[in-house]
């Protein structure tokens, strides 16, 4: 598993940006002084940060994949992964200062015997994907959609048609990205959930022959 040495290099080099539209990082740029509550927690080997930018609540997962570190985002905005907010926050966490204290080890608990059995490991499940298209017309309200349509030089008309695909794996349902996210995905109640990321890749690029584009 990767050191702390590791995802700090991973974060200090802006790795992290090729997994992001070129406008979404423009906007997310000018976003991050709008980062309030930035922290970050270990949680079965995985790094996850938490913070509200712009007023949207925002969660982002890093976990070792094949000897590196790949990261997946989850958002309340319209755009859900992969948005302008997660980019504001992961600059935060990558000035020096602030990643020491996000990198910070957590506190030792104390352990008693029923604690150091080992624990059973956590359920697997393994679905075929299903995938779904929600198309919906929806207002210009917010801050990130207007900069969004400003950057990609397209005009405010005061709403604007948006596609949400998503992959279904049996009752659990996600936003499918504009990249494919991690093969093993840890779920709320710390199962894991195996993705296809061969059928999601596939999606995505009927989306895009369809002549959609990515904002995520």
């Amino acid at each position: 598993m990767p050191a702390d040495s590791d995802i700090r290099d991973h974060l200090l080099s802006g790795t992290w940006k090729g997994r992001f539209e070129d406008e979404v990082l423009g906007i997310g740029t000018r976003l991050k002084g709008r980062v309030r509550a930035l922290r970050g927690d270990w949680e079965d080997g995985q790094l996850i940060l938490r913070a509200e930018t712009d007023g949207e609540p925002c969660e982002i997962i890093f976990r070792p994949e094949s000897g590196d570190w790949d990261f997946e985002s989850t958002c309340a905005c319209e755009i859900r992964s992969f948005c302008p907010h997660a980019v504001a926050m992961l600059i935060v966490a990558s000035k020096p200062r602030k990643l020491g204290e996000l990198l910070a080890p957590p506190s030792h608990p104390v352990i008693t015997a029923a604690a150091e059995a080992d624990p059973a490991p956590p359920m697997r499940h393994e679905e075929k994907p299903a995938f779904h298209l929600r198309v919906s017309r929806e207002p210009t309200d917010s801050r990130v959609v207007r900069l969004l349509l400003q950057a990609l030089k397209l005009p405010d008309t005061g709403d604007w048609v948006v596609a949400r695909p998503e992959v279904i794996y049996g009752e659990h349902r996600m936003p499918l990205g504009g990249k494919p996210g991690l093969r093993e995905q840890r779920l709320p109640d710390h199962s894991i959930l195996i993705r296809d990321s061969a059928a999601e890749m596939n999606a995505i690029l009927h989306l895009q022959q369809a002549g959609l584009t990515s904002l995520g």
